[in-house]
């Protein structure tokens, strides 16, 4: 597979290590630059008298380095891999690699064999036990519902100007009893509640998410009587995890899907990518969450960059309100490979915006911001506040931690365009534009044509 500088940037730890990495991508700090179809590998001279020994498994690709850097990948490592990408003609190809990089290749590949190994000797699964594990689940998760019920209702009857005094101690002890109840769900839950109650001046949002804590709280105690849908959704936003198997047997939405945006987030060592797409075809919306190790970004899906092409399989979890889905067999395109597809969907009026968000709320209380392309709308900025505006003067505000809102302006030069987004039930988080036969992602800096 042949790697481009964006998604060689994507497995960055953070922009500071990019920026390092540029510095050092010149062959004159590079007294050894070699490769072979297995890997690369080079030299790169430090302020020490020994230079820093880099290399590169490619069919990671995997990076090690002889550095102190506690960061993964490090600066030599990306350094190396973007000056492949920059000028291979300034590595020498070898038949062989040198011992201190097949040393490293081979160790690696008697890992990978012993994984399949294991796979292969895995004992067949104990129905039996596992029923029992999946019982005992049920009975923590149960008992951490009736925990969080009664600390619900006990905030309730003392009022919500009593939280903004609670410590951080005191919502991470709540936060930590869920996730020994193994409902990871609720304890997201509670920790998106503590980082409203702590800043002190979203007290309705804290009770907007209170209320709808308390409903998923109900509504799993009765979950039987619901329609499947529905216990699909409560089960996850429990908490309870969907195997690849289950949705790989679901039945698959085949389409070209056209990427309107991907972020990469990190919280302590873990990864999330998210990245937003919408059929070509179908017109359905998708979201694709991922999610890594720092030490493993390599893992996580590269190249689907806002307005890149995809023909794949989405395999959707159960839910009310479809979304969040997992892809089989991908393939990015280029927009010369699939014909006369339009590569610009059509977009609904902000009033069916409102009208479809209602219905979603009716089959799925938690949907949470939902993703909507509209069309004929002018972005707007007043004082310090950026909206949307239709042609009837109709006008929904737009996030203020969203993209980069000056490029979403620019873009429109004050005049009606197609506009992509998360629709959160009183804000609109735009995602990326259409203007003149181009797709601009408003959540990076780059534009791709469509």
């Amino acid at each position: 597979m042949s790697w481009n500088q964006e998604q060689i940037i994507a497995m960055a730890p953070d922009s500071a290590s990019v920026k390092a990495a540029q510095k050092l991508t010149n062959t004159s700090k590079w007294p050894l630059l070699e490769f072979n179809d297995d890997a690369i590998w080079g030299h790169c001279q430090g302020s020490g008298s020994k230079p820093y020994m880099s290399r590169i498994d490619l069919s990671g690709p995997a990076f090690k380095c002889s550095c102190p850097s506690r960061k993964f990948p490090c600066k030599h490592g990306l350094a190396l891999f973007l000056l492949y990408a920059q000028q291979q003609n300034g590595f020498t190809r070898q038949q062989d690699a040198p011992d201190w990089v097949a040393e490293w290749l081979d160790s690696r590949a008697d890992r990978e064999q012993k994984k399949v190994e294991r796979a292969q000797n895995k004992k067949p699964v104990d129905a039996a036990a596992q029923e029992k594990r999946k019982g005992q689940r049920e009975q923590k998760v149960s008992r951490g519902v009736e925990e969080l019920t009664l600390w619900a209702e006990d905030v309730a009857r003392t009022g919500l100007a009593d939280l903004q005094n609670k410590n951080y101690q005191y919502w991470k002890n709540l936060e930590s009893r869920m996730v020994d109840a193994q409902a990871p769900g609720l304890a997201n839950h509670v920790r998106q509640m503590a980082s409203l109650a702590i800043t002190g001046d979203r007290m309705s949002e804290l009770a907007a998410s209170l209320s709808r804590l308390y409903l998923l709280l109900n509504a799993y105690g009765r979950m039987e009587q619901l329609a499947d849908d529905l216990q699909a959704d409560i089960r996850t936003q429990i908490g309870w995890p969907w195997s690849q198997d289950e949705l790989l047997a679901t039945q698959p939405v085949k389409d070209v899907w056209l990427a309107l945006s991907h972020s990469q987030t990190q919280e302590e060592r873990l990864v999330m990518q998210v990245i937003h797409l919408v059929g070509l075809e179908s017109g359905r919306m998708a979201k694709v969450v991922n999610f890594a190790h720092e030490t493993q970004r390599a893992s996580l899906v590269m190249g689907w960059r806002g307005g890149q092409l995809i023909r794949g399989d989405a395999h959707f979890y159960p839910s009310g309100s479809p979304l969040r889905a997992i892809f089989a067999d991908a393939a990015t395109l280029s927009p010369e490979h699939i014909g006369d597809t339009h590569t610009t969907p059509a977009g609904i009026s902000l009033d069916a915006m409102f009208n479809q968000y209602e219905q979603l709320l009716a089959r799925n209380p938690w949907v949470g911001p939902y993703p909507f392309i509209v069309d004929a709308v002018v972005p707007w900025r007043q004082d310090d506040a950026f909206w949307l505006v239709d042609a009837d003067g109709k006008a929904v505000p737009l996030a203020e931690r969203a993209g980069d809102l000056w490029k979403l302006l620019a873009v429109s030069g004050g005049h009606p365009v197609r506009v992509v987004g998360e629709w959160c039930g009183d804000r609109f988080n735009p995602l990326g534009v259409w203007a003149e036969h181009q797709y601009f992602d408003v959540t990076s800096r780059q534009a791709l044509a469509a």
